[in-house]
């Protein structure tokens, strides 16, 4: 959020010495700015290009953890679709045109509800005046009483810890769980307006069972990830994935 404000007030500056020396040059033919000056109203076109882009368009973020295993991994670099749910105002996030609405099993990028400058990206788990319940012990997910159907695919990269399986509700996605390890469970009331998000490393993610998180606003939605342009991961022995580029399909 801080670049958000830093672009904004650099395309405010630029803009007002952008248009003092045209609207001098206009007046006097002969009118000769200082070449500093000119240097700095030159930024304004560019500025102005990202501050649209950004805001309304697309917007570029890094996965920084591997909560969304194995659909987006830990050093993804990816674009968001601005405008998946709406067209919203700079900085505040208010929405101003509607678009559509999160949707069951998406993927999406929202702002934490606890601190607004820190974003995160999970999935579409319950929507508005849902009744999601997560077994811990049994690791099954319910929604609205209705057992989510999930299809054992075997193990994550060789690794017997890590059960890679195939979850369906209306969309298929893949999903995986620890057989080391426990995550918070129990039933979830989903409010008007808000909507609960779960990451796929179900036993590895931060997310709306967790108070921190919680049920997430609708205004505090940011985009849908659209496309993975880079990856780069320093703790990999195969740091830079050329098979990681590409467009991304949440199965919806």
């Amino acid at each position: 959020m801080l670049f958000e404000w830093i672009i904004l007030v650099a395309t405010i500056a630029t803009s007002i010495v952008y248009i003092y020396i045209w609207l001098k040059k206009r007046r006097d033919a002969y009118y000769e700015t200082s070449s500093l000056l000119d240097q700095f109203g030159s930024f304004f076109p560019v500025l102005l290009i990202v501050f649209i882009l950004r805001s309304f368009i697309i917007e570029p973020f890094r996965i920084p953890s591997g909560s969304m295993t194995p659909s987006l991994l830990d050093g993804d670099f990816i674009f968001v679709n601005k405008h998946s749910y709406g067209i919203r105002l700079p900085i505040s996030g208010k929405k101003i045109f509607d678009v559509a609405m999160p949707d069951r099993g998406q993927m999406a990028v929202f702002r934490l509800p606890s601190d607004r400058s820190i974003v995160y990206v999970k999935r579409v788990i319950g929507l508005p005046g849902d009744i999601i319940y997560y077994d811990y012990q049994s690791k099954n997910l319910f929604i609205n009483d209705v057992l989510v159907e999930k299809l054992e695919l075997g193990y994550y990269m060789n690794d017997k810890n890590l059960l890679v399986s195939e979850e369906n509700y209306g969309n298929k996605h893949q999903i995986i769980h620890m057989n080391n390890r426990l995550s918070p469970g129990g039933t979830y009331e989903v409010p008007e307006g808000h909507y609960f998000m779960m990451g796929d490393n179900r036993d590895n993610s931060q997310d709306s069972r967790f108070d921190v998180v919680g049920f997430v606003p609708e205004d505090n939605f940011v985009g849908r990830p659209a496309f993975i342009w880079m990856h780069w991961n320093s703790d990999d022995l195969d740091t830079f994935k050329w098979d990681r580029i590409g467009f991304i399909s949440d199965g919806s």
